[in-house]
């Protein structure tokens, strides 16, 4: 691929750091916080995982799942507030360490683990059912693939993977994930996928709909319209690193790859002619 979503810097709780091209969170010091991705989602069924660590002192938390655009990222980690979900690793010991399952600051747990964990999220946007789990196992005995035993239901709406923690000692709990831009480290559940974004940009003179990244289910297409403002024209539209010319609309055609579209304008120069 191309790109793939990852969290977004500009939309983040302020303890939080992000490296490794914007995959990587960790906290560097207190509230907690959380990150939202670029991404949102609101259809199709998704999967995406997340190696989660949290060792320095007991209280360490590290957390990943979904939430809306409304859920609070400073002062608090994923699970806390009302419509996020996710799969918590806490340090509860000198050493000893839980995972469970939190939402609405209700926490469940399922039982003693290592220090790092790999998170499994699997979302069925359609039908608002949420599966979380680790390390390859689906909590609650549950199968996404098989539409068995989700762990949450009537989670539908404009979701974002949503990532945080609780700090012990700075730079001691942490997030890598992945959306699917390397191979995921189990298997992906049947009629799943990772994320397929496309990203539009254009430059100042016009318009291109739906700019930004948008995720798109697999196979299906996806239409842009380029609007050139009064005095400008379409100069040059480049899809995935090659110009397709001056059209204005482009339409992806069964997707299952990533794409970019970026489209430049410039102005109409009208001669200025001298009356003699």
């Amino acid at each position: 691929p191309i790109t793939s979503t990852t969290f977004n810097p500009s939309d983040k709780g302020a303890s939080l750091i992000l490296s490794g091209g914007n995959l990587t969170w960790h906290n560097a010091f207190t509230p907690p916080g959380s990150v939202r991705s670029i991404a949102s989602i609101s259809k199709g069924k998704w999967y995406f995982e997340c190696s989660l660590t949290a060792t320095g002192e007991v209280g360490s938390v590290a957390a990943i799942g979904l939430g809306l655009s409304s859920v609070s990222l400073t002062g608090y980690y994923p699970g806390e507030r009302p419509d996020s979900y996710a799969i918590r690793l806490m340090q509860t010991g000198a050493p000893a360490y839980k995972v469970g399952i939190i939402s609405n600051g209700s926490y469940t747990e399922i039982g003693a683990c290592s220090s790092t964990i790999v998170a499994i999220v699997a979302w069925d946007a359609d039908s608002g059912k949420l599966w979380l789990g680790y390390n390859g196992t689906w909590y609650g005995a549950g199968d996404p693939g098989s539409d068995i035993a989700p762990t949450f239901t009537g989670v539908s709406g404009l979701f974002y993977a949503l990532g945080g923690g609780d700090i012990g000692v700075a730079d001691t709990e942490y997030g890598i994930v992945n959306f699917g831009a390397s191979s995921f480290s189990y298997t992906v559940p049947s009629g799943f996928t990772g994320s397929i974004v496309v990203s539009a940009s254009a430059s100042s003179g016009g318009t291109i709909s739906d700019e930004g990244s948008t995720l798109v289910i697999s196979g299906t297409n996806k239409v842009y319209t380029i609007t050139p403002n009064n005095g400008f024209r379409i100069f040059d539209v480049v899809v995935d690193g090659s110009s397709v010319g001056t059209p204005s609309t482009y339409e992806f055609l069964n997707i299952t790859d990533d794409h970019t579209i970026a489209v430049t304008f410039t102005s109409i120069l009208h001669p200025l002619f001298m009356v003699m």
